[in-house]
Formats: structure tokens, sequence, C-alpha cells
């Protein structure tokens, strides 16, 4: 049970991020290849923690 509270931490606050990464809007995100790979690095680490590894 802890270690589900521990990804859950990590889930919350990768959203957090990728919340704010986004938000200059779609133009932003599609013309800065540096916001693509930061948002898509936050969903790596949100399956890894949905997965518990």
């Amino acid at each position: 049970m802890n270690d589900d509270l521990i990804y859950l931490g990590d889930i919350l606050d990768r959203i957090e991020r990728i919340e704010s990464y986004t938000q200059g809007g779609k133009d932003r995100f599609y013309q800065s290849l540096l916001i693509q790979d930061a948002v898509i690095r936050c969903f790596e680490v949100i399956g890894e923690a949905v997965n518990g590894t």
C-alpha cells in the first residue's frame, strides 16, 4: 500500500508538469520539440508508475 501512494504521488506530479508544460497552447506545443519531449517523458513515467516499476 505504501508503494501505491508513492506511485500515485509520482503520477500526480507528472500530470501537474504536463499541465504546466502545455499552458502555452497547442501551437506552442507543436512548435517546441523540447516541450514535446518533456511531455512524452512524463507519460513514460506515468506508465511506469501505473505498472509499479
